[in-house]
C-alpha cells in the first residue's frame, strides 16, 4: 500500500467516525422545558423552614452546616417555568445560601425547601447565634423576585 492509498483510506475513515458520532448526537433538537424565570405560577407559602440550626458534623469533621425543619410552597396555574428560590441571608458570615426549585411541570405539587449542603469552618462560626433573614421568592417573566415570605431569624450553633 502506497502513501496516497494509507491517505486516502485514513480520510475515509475519519469520516466515517463523523458520520457515526454525529448520527448519535442529535443538533438540531431543541430543549422542551422552558427557560427558568420565565412563564407564571400562584404560589402558596405552607411553612417556611424552623427551628435554623449550625449543627457540628458528624465523624469529627470539626465543620459546622445548617439544619432546620423543611419549608413548603405548593404551586398551581404553572405556565412557562418560574423559579421560587429560598435564601438565608447571614450577614456576620458574609454568606447567602440560596436554593432555587423550578416549577415546570410540578402543577398542584407540594415542593419541600430545604438549604444547600455548605459547610462551614469552626473558625469562622464562633458566636452562640447568628441574626439572618429568612426569604422565599418567585420569579416569573420579567426576571425580577417578588418575596412570598420574609422573616428575621436567629440560628443558634448547636456545639
Amino acid at each position: 500500500m502506497n502513501r496516497s492509498d494509507r491517505v486516502l483510506l485514513a480520510v475515509a475513515c475519519l469520516v466515517c467516525v463523523g458520520v457515526a458520532v454525529s448520527g448519535v448526537v442529535d443538533f438540531g433538537s431543541a430543549s422542551t422545558t422552558p427557560v427558568p424565570g420565565s412563564g407564571s405560577a400562584d404560589v402558596t407559602v405552607d411553612a417556611a423552614p424552623d427551628d435554623i440550626q449550625f449543627v457540628e458534623g458528624r465523624f469529627d469533621s470539626g465543620t459546622y452546616h445548617l439544619e432546620s425543619s423543611p419549608g413548603a410552597v405548593t404551586a398551581e396555574r404553572v405556565t412557562g417555568n418560574p423559579v421560587v428560590r429560598l435564601t438565608l441571608d447571614i450577614p456576620a458570615l458574609s454568606h447567602t445560601d440560596t436554593t432555587f426549585y423550578e416549577l415546570h411541570g410540578r402543577e398542584d405539587e407540594t415542593l419541600e425547601l430545604t438549604f444547600t449542603n455548605a459547610e462551614f469552618s469552626p473558625d469562622r462560626v464562633t458566636q452562640a447565634d447568628y441574626n439572618a433573614t429568612l426569604g422565599i421568592w418567585l420569579q416569573e417573566s420579567g426576571g425580577e423576585f417578588t418575596a412570598l415570605y420574609q422573616e428575621r431569624v436567629t440560628v443558634e450553633v448547636q456545639r
